[in-house]
């Protein structure tokens, strides 16, 4: 029998139509635009995708792994989005993965050339060690692990508003722990009495509430695609992480 707690347990692409609504890249086109949210949109954009980074910067050994995801994002807003796509094909995945191995790979040869006695403008990131560039599979999966992660918190904050502005905060408060990982018998128990519930429409309660994670997960997954394709193949790799 499947596993209900295991976040890759019955995503069948539910949350795919055909029209799909805005996504993370139409961010994207207003953060390229010359209008006066450009500069929000960016921002909204960085801050949505801080931890991924983040990870990837810590795994690639350098010193101030926090500051230098900083200087990411504030190098991204400098830009007001120039070097992004031309269009939104593609996955989001891909381009900010592109960026930041792009990013941490300019400052290290700029380091080095400072350290060759060159003119170089000073570059405030130390790194550990030196830079392997044809072995990054570790950050790669660091980065990858910390992405997935992100949808699946973005998707529960979702899970969270609607459960607390339908009168459901209470069980929201038990069944999130029972929704991506082992049950506690105890707890299990406590949140029956607690709601008033019997153990039958607990358990029949759990699992809409399962369902819906996984609609809004898969909904996540989505606004970072624009095609069928993608949204398969986005899905087959989110899976593959907890095979």
């Amino acid at each position: 029998m499947p596993d209900e707690s295991d976040p890759k347990t019955e995503i069948k692409s539910s949350a795919y139509t055909d029209d799909f609504p805005d996504t993370r890249w139409s961010v994207i086109l207003t953060a390229r635009s010359d209008s006066d949210d450009a500069g929000d949109a960016l921002d909204q954009w960085c801050r949505s995708y801080w931890k991924p980074i983040n990870a990837y910067v810590k795994a690639r050994g350098v010193n101030d792994p926090d500051e230098t995801t900083q200087a990411f994002f504030v190098h991204m807003l400098e830009k007001k989005g120039a070097g992004l796509p031309d269009n939104t094909k593609g996955k989001l995945r891909a381009y900010l993965m592109r960026s930041v191995k792009h990013f941490i790979t300019d400052q290290w040869r700029k380091q080095n050339a400072q350290k060759r006695g060159s003119n170089a403008e000073h570059v405030g990131i130390e790194f550990g060690h030196d830079i392997d560039e044809n072995h990054e599979q570790e950050p790669d999966k660091q980065f990858e692990r910390r992405w997935a992660l992100n949808l699946m918190e973005r998707a529960m904050q979702r899970l969270e508003h609607e459960m607390a502005h339908s009168g459901k905060g209470l069980h929201f408060k038990y069944m999130k722990t029972m929704l991506s990982g082992g049950e506690d018998p105890k707890l299990r128990q406590e949140a029956i009495e607690t709601l008033g519930m019997t153990s039958s429409n607990f358990r029949i309660a759990l699992y809409r509430v399962r369902k819906r994670y996984r609609h809004l997960l898969e909904d996540e997954i989505m606004q970072t695609v624009t095609t069928r394709e993608e949204f398969e193949d986005e899905l087959n790799y989110f899976m593959s992480l907890w095979s």
